[in-house]
């Protein structure tokens, strides 16, 4: 008889990964703002949402 993957059933394992998906879609916006210059995100953007994103995303990693 086949086992299930556990880990595709628990609450953490599914919080971690949409956290780490925000923090890729705000590295990416981060990135065209700051340093390509493309003004199409601006009016979503604001400079704290990248770093704190992150910063969550690590503690919730490490500090567990």
């Amino acid at each position: 008889m086949l086992k299930k993957p556990d880990f595709l059933f628990q609450l953490d394992f599914w919080f971690k990964f949409v956290l780490l998906i925000s923090v890729m879609i705000s590295f990416y916006v981060f990135i065209q703002i700051l340093v390509v210059k493309d003004l199409t995100y601006k009016s979503m953007f604001s400079t704290w949402q990248f770093p704190m994103l992150l910063a969550i995303f690590i503690e919730v990693l490490y500090g567990m």
